[in-house]
């Protein structure tokens, strides 16, 4: 399994049937009087984010993927890196093997994201040859006629064209649950219904 900034990163790509929805849940309290005005307490000062993920396993190897990454999570203990797959944000040029930067259209991605230290890992992926890179913004500027610059820590060192290219969050999560079920449909087939909680807070600087 491949290794980015000390964390496991799931490589698997996630079944598309039916429906996905993120959750967002919030952790705070709400100090109520008879009388005036409430005050909330905001504990969890970032907005928790969770996703579903479908695995499905198509041989006895795959299947032996599939444990051997549950077994290696211990629950909600070991968090690990999960590229969201989906066009996150749009290139407007393509990226060389020694470009150190990238412009994007505007998506207040400067605003929203970074201002905010969130969604600094991103996952470069390349359609044609079904490649990922993966790289931090260090600083972005929102050049004020419809498209940001995003620097990044280092050249990615692959060269993709722009049909080709697309841009993923790349997610710090854990499972949601402690004990995950494998559902076996034949004797090599198997799938699992996990459910994915991101962890914005532990996410290495």
């Amino acid at each position: 399994m491949t290794t980015y900034a000390g964390y496991d990163v799931l490589e698997v790509k996630p079944s598309r049937d039916g429906a996905r929805r993120d959750d967002y849940n919030r952790s705070f309290a709400i100090l109520g009087n008879k009388r005036g005005a409430r005050k909330s307490d905001d504990r969890a000062q970032a907005t928790i984010t969770g996703r579903p993920f479908m695995w499905h396993a198509y041989t006895r190897a795959e299947v032996s993927v599939l444990r051997a990454f549950l077994l290696a999570r211990r629950g909600r203990a070991v968090p690990f890196w999960v590229a969201t797959d989906d066009a996150d944000l749009i290139p407007t040029v393509a990226i060389g093997s020694t470009d150190t930067a990238i412009t994007i259209k505007a998506a207040a991605y400067t605003q929203q994201c970074f201002a905010r230290r969130a969604r600094r890992r991103l996952a470069f992926n390349d359609r044609s040859r079904g490649a990922t890179v993966y790289a931090k913004v260090t600083s972005a500027v929102d050049n004020g006629n419809g498209t940001e610059t995003l620097t990044l820590s280092a050249a990615i060192g692959a060269t993709i064209a722009l049909p080709n290219l697309v841009i993923s969050y790349l997610l710090l999560c854990r499972l949601g649950d402690d004990i995950a079920n494998i559902r076996w449909e034949t004797a090599s087939v198997a799938s699992a219904e996990l459910h994915f909680v991101e962890v914005p807070n532990e996410v290495p600087a």
